[in-house]
């Protein structure tokens, strides 16, 4: 029961933070207690990461791309310590908790996998009802009042975002800078939920769609089409382009995924940087030539001292928007190439011949894509943590725990499996 708490907690944090922060500062006054409610979610799952830690103390095994991700962990922490003493004058050092929170996810999701007694649908139906109900209501808010009115007169989230998050560039005319579509000189009101960023909105539920499509087969033409729907309101391109790619590249080859997918990031990568002008005009949005000219930059940065030692050897601070290159450039090689191996595990452990998880393994996938070409979004905790949490919780839970459930084993026998295996 506890931990069934401790799980709605989080969940209800990553939907309506945003906005009580928002509400407090806007209509409360209170910037400071503003600021708190926005980094609880963060102090509640590093308390069960703690607990993990003590778990892992006490002789919790882990699988060797699971150390890859403690390792990682680690030489961020250190680095991160540097980089903030050296680089202080820069916001983004203020960020580096973004490139630690998906690893700490992944480990509060296997502390809870490993002790809950709930299964993964009950995890995943927990997140779909609540995800839905939020976007719901803010659907019918957005009708009856009106998106600007909301988020711009009501809630100042403009404001929010300047004072207390600190951004500084993602304001235009009081409103967030993403609010409106822009395509061929008209603005389109794109749909926040109660996220406040449709990118956020757009990627939690595109995380959603994978499971959802596995975990309730029989509902799934409902549950994902209304997911489809919500995202889709939300004008966000990238999703509808990688989710596809993502599961078409695990079709065509799950044993090999993980490989076509990093080259299919590097050959995109390398497609922006020659084709960008094209790409650009053939999209005129505004959105899509940021983030060419935002690719096109990492050739100043490909030297040895910073693939080395990252922005404490380089004494340059990157801020690309595809989450890839900044890592790298932030960090070194070591630590980039630590993290790749624990995704790779992840997506090994799951892309097994007849895995029950095959939605992790695509999930990774649309990951590698996405932190490779277009965003930092999978690093982030309130679009994202569903996607790392999952990955942790189903490396020690089964899909769905049924009592008369077989599976066979290497002689062709019926077997049950104990407490916590694994069941693909």
């Amino acid at each position: 029961m506890f931990l069934k708490l401790v799980l709605f907690i989080i969940i209800a944090l990553n939907l309506t933070d945003n906005i009580l922060g928002a509400w407090l500062h806007a209509r409360a006054g209170n910037q400071a207690l503003a600021l708190q409610v926005i980094y609880v979610k963060y102090a509640v799952v590093g308390g069960v990461f703690v607990a993990f830690l003590f778990d892992l103390v006490n002789g919790f095994k882990l699988r060797s791309h699971e150390w890859c991700g403690l390792l990682y962990l680690a030489a961020v922490v250190v680095l991160g310590v540097g980089i903030i003493a050296a680089h202080s004058q820069y916001s983004a050092a203020s960020r580096l908790y973004l490139y630690m929170f998906p690893v700490i996810l992944y480990y509060a999701g296997v502390y809870f996998g490993a002790r809950s007694a709930f299964d993964t649908q009950y995890l995943v139906k927990a997140e779909l009802y609540s995800y839905l109900g939020m976007a719901a209501l803010f659907c019918v808010l957005n009708v009856y009042f009106g998106a600007i009115t909301i988020w711009r007169d009501y809630l100042d989230y403009a404001g929010f975002i300047l004072d207390v998050k600190g951004f500084t560039d993602d304001v235009v005319e009081g409103l967030h800078g993403n609010f409106f579509f822009n395509y061929k000189g008209g603005q389109i009101v794109r749909f926040l939920g109660s996220f406040g960023d449709p990118l956020a909105l757009a990627y939690a539920g595109m995380i959603l769609i994978v499971p959802t499509y596995f975990v309730f087969p029989r509902q799934r033409l409902l549950f994902c089409g209304a997911l489809i729907v919500i995202v889709a309101a939300s004008f966000t391109r990238a999703v509808f382009l990688f989710l596809p790619i993502g599961a078409l590249i695990y079709w065509l080859s799950p044993r090999r995924g993980f490989m076509i997918c990093l080259a299919a990031a590097f050959f995109g990568i390398v497609a922006i940087i020659f084709a960008g002008d094209l790409i650009s005009g053939l999209s005129d949005n505004s959105s899509t030539t940021a983030h060419v000219l935002s690719v096109n930059m990492v050739l100043d940065f490909i030297n040895v001292p910073t693939l080395l030692g990252g922005a404490l050897a380089s004494n340059n601070m990157p801020g690309f928007e595809p989450g890839f290159f900044n890592m790298l450039f932030l960090f070194g090689f070591v630590p980039f190439a630590l993290f790749l191996m624990f995704l790779r595990g992840i997506y090994a452990n799951n892309s097994l011949e007849g895995s029950r998880t095959a939605y992790i393994a695509i999930i990774m996938l649309i990951a590698v894509l996405t932190l490779s070409i277009v965003s930092s979004v999978f690093f982030a905790t309130t679009s994202a943590w569903f996607a790392w949490f999952l990955a942790g919780f189903v490396s020690r839970r089964s899909i769905i725990v049924l009592p008369d459930l077989r599976t066979v084993d290497e002689n062709g026998r019926g077997a049950v499996p104990g407490n916590g295996d694994i069941e693909r």
